[in-house]
């Protein structure tokens, strides 16, 4: 049976922004932020910012618009990206 220890506590996306923003992200823009979180899931979209980060902290100067440079690119032309 699945167990819920150590599961991460569900976060709004307002929430969501709040953390990254704690954790050195610049967020330029927080509408447009939270419309892409929107459309692509926390999760899947974080996991283009581990190249921008050490233990969950972001480097200096990192902003959303970079992590979403990268999403984009990873995806290419794939109709899974927004």
């Amino acid at each position: 049976m699945p167990t819920t220890t150590g599961a991460k506590p569900f976060l709004n996306y307002d929430e969501q922004l709040a953390l990254l923003r704690e954790r050195g992200l610049i967020i330029a823009n927080p509408a447009a932020a939270k419309e892409t979180l929107r459309k692509t899931n926390y999760y899947r979209f974080s996991a283009y910012s581990l190249t921008l980060r050490k233990d969950d902290v972001f480097y200096p100067q990192v902003t959303f618009e970079d992590i979403e440079t990268l999403y984009h690119f990873g995806c290419g032309d794939s109709k899974d990206c927004f």
